[in-house]
């Protein structure tokens, strides 16, 4: 059933159930989607493969039948558990605004999205770059899995009018789907393992608002929960550091042109070790807080706030603990690892930087695990 208004947005939003019929036809016998079901399931032939993914007839479907089972099997085979707060005291029913901390181009959604489905909640819909989303198949996929499209690298007249555009339909989902949905606190991944959120994006989803409408009215009607998602182990942490470093010396970072496709591919298969998410309560009261103050102010406030929820909630794991004592050459957080923990990570170090020809490759490493360290200390100080 279409959803009146959704032709509006026909330009950034998922595939409908009906647009997803002729999508598993025509990807039902791409090479990827063999690999793909073959690591799901070894045993399949390429006829069955594509047999069963002809056989989908729905959005949800395709994500209960084939996106769950893969993320299953990543969870079994690359981490040691993936674990939740909060989440189970959110309204099944309910539809939400998670703005969270963002270390994964997809599995931070799709993690979030596996806990949904296996409380029966509706999955989210969630924010994609449209230039991560450039391989045809990958932009099939993603639409089947609800992601909608953040269009990037616009002339400025022309972004002020995707941002309203990308606002109007954050709203439509909430409120006319009843579908909660996911967005980054800030364009791109926290590499460095800094979470800041950027009042640019909370400016983006005020957008929407009624002229004269209540912001703070407004943003309650949203339902604005912090999520925080922590790996133990980044899969990708290696190929991280060489743009680090560039932003450190202020010299140009040049991508490769299928770089974002590897940093994907790898932070599936890589090793996470334990992934643990965490959902803060609604801002309702925090809002409540902010009465008085407009534009600007109550943007950088609010942003403010959301930094200090991801960041208290964000899980400490002994990877961390011992970068930053290493870092700083100390045994502060030694209670919180052990002897075998220490040797695992700095092996893991210490083989990633010699990948590099940077001498600060090390360094670079370690401040990437210890800043959320620093970052909780900051906002209990």
């Amino acid at each position: 059933m279409q959803i009146e208004g959704l032709s509006k947005f026909d330009d950034i939003r998922p595939f409908t159930d009906e647009e997803a019929k002729h999508i598993f036809k025509e990807i039902s016998k791409h090479p990827a989607i063999f690999s793909i079901m073959r690591v799901i399931n070894p045993y399949l032939t390429k006829e069955e493969v594509t047999a069963f993914v002809e056989s989908l007839k729905t959005v949800d479907d395709f994500q209960r039948k084939f996106s769950y089972p893969g993320l299953r099997m990543i969870i079994d085979k690359t981490s040691e558990g993936l674990t939740h707060e909060g989440i189970d005291d959110l309204d099944v029913d309910g539809s939400y605004l998670f703005i969270s901390s963002h270390r994964d181009i997809l599995l931070d959604t799709s993690f979030l999205n596996f806990i949904m489905l296996e409380r029966g909640m509706k999955v989210s819909e969630a924010a994609i770059g449209d230039n991560l989303v450039t391989k045809d198949l990958l932009n099939k996929l993603s639409k089947l899995n609800r992601n909608f499209i953040v269009k990037r690298n616009a002339p400025v007249r022309e972004m002020v009018v995707n941002s309203r555009h990308l606002s109007e339909y954050i709203q439509f989902v909430l409120h006319n789907k009843k579908r909660s949905v996911w967005i980054a606190q800030r364009e791109g991944r926290a590499k460095d393992g800094i979470d800041t959120t950027n009042p640019g994006l909370l400016k983006m989803i005020t957008m929407a608002a009624e002229r004269g409408e209540n912001i703070i009215s407004y943003l309650k009607k949203t339902k604005i929960i912090p999520l925080s998602i922590s790996y133990e182990y980044d899969p990708n942490d290696r190929f991280k550091i060489d743009e680090l470093i560039a932003k450190e010396q202020d010299v140009p970072y040049l991508k490769d042109r299928n770089e974002d496709f590897q940093h994907i591919i790898t932070g599936m298969m890589g090793f996470k070790k334990r992934i643990h998410i965490v959902a803060g309560e609604p801002l309702d009261k925090d809002l409540d807080q902010l009465e008085g103050l407009s534009g600007n102010k109550l943007l950088k406030k609010l942003a403010e706030i959301l930094d200090h929820k991801i960041i208290a909630n964000y899980k400490l794991w002994p990877s961390n603990y011992i970068a930053y004592d290493r870092l700083k050459g100390v045994s502060e957080y030694k209670e919180f690892y052990n002897d075998h923990d220490e040797k695992s990570f700095l092996r893991r170090i210490e083989k990633r930087a010699v990948e590099h020809i940077h001498d600060d490759a090390e360094r670079k490493f370690l401040e990437m695990y210890a800043n959320p360290v620093i970052s909780k200390m900051n906002i209990d100080s």
